[in-house]
């Protein structure tokens, strides 16, 4: 696979840096499509997947978007037993619970939930963990174009290396040490790889377990964008291990 070199304005739509250029010759906007082939047929079909699927989360956030709803309305940050227990037991402190992270519980959904704000105060999306007996009933449920966020837990100043991680909890944890992004889930696009190189040199993908094989590809992905891309597989999700062990992990 050829080298990713940089972003240059691109000609066709006006964009100032989505014309990303490659060291074999060949240019690819991530915006518009347009492209130069002076490449490898492999670099070519690697140039029309990124744009299959730019489009396909175009689409998903457009879907996303028209089902959007604020929080339930009875949301409140007082936490039932149960909710904190089930926290705690990820050893979060009660300052992340409480202080740090916006954290809420809906007694009418039975549900904890966890809001993201922009820096305006604007409700950007929100992600809910069912607690009731209802077992027909979706344990999370996401509200809002999540494949657009980008909350980034930053708490140590400027950093060279982003993790990313599936959840918020695992997020909450490895922001204890370095610098973490959830992808509430596992899908790892090109639209974010792009965006977040332009913020960061390096990335580290920590999927759950079950997730070995996609994380290889989305390594493969980053490969295009970072310097440096690597997958950390272990036995357990990032959430269920101590602030030293997710240290060494990260090493």
């Amino acid at each position: 696979m050829s080298k990713f070199l940089h972003h240059e304005p691109c000609s066709e739509c006006g964009s100032r840096d989505n014309l990303g250029v490659w060291d074999d010759g060949h240019k690819f906007c991530f915006g518009c499509g347009y492209y130069v082939p002076n490449c490898a047929d492999n670099s070519i079909q690697d140039i029309h997947s990124s744009l299959c699927d730019l489009q396909k989360q175009q689409q998903e956030d457009t879907i996303n978007h028209a089902a959007f709803r604020d929080v339930p309305v009875d949301c409140t940050r007082n936490l039932p037993t149960i909710a904190v227990e089930w926290l705690q037991q990820f050893k979060l402190t009660k300052k992340e619970i409480y202080q740090q992270n916006s954290f809420l519980w809906s007694d009418a959904h039975e549900s904890l939930i966890y809001t993201v704000f922009d820096i305006y105060g604007n409700l950007l999306m929100w992600q809910s963990r069912y607690f009731g007996n209802n077992s027909n009933a979706a344990r999370f449920h996401t509200a809002g174009p999540a494949g657009s966020c980008y909350h980034i837990f930053d708490r140590h100043g400027t950093a060279t290396t982003l993790t990313l991680v599936e959840d918020i909890i695992s997020a909450i944890k490895v922001g204890r040490v370095a610098h973490a992004m959830p992808l509430w889930g596992s899908d790892v696009s090109y639209k974010r790889l792009l965006r977040l190189s332009h913020m960061y040199q390096n990335l580290n993908i920590w999927l759950d377990k079950d997730k070995q094989k996609y994380s290889v590809g989305a390594r493969q992905r980053a490969s295009i964008f970072f310097n440096h891309a690597r997958c950390i597989i272990t036995e357990l999700d990032p959430k269920r291990y101590s602030t030293g062990e997710i240290n060494g992990f990260l090493k």
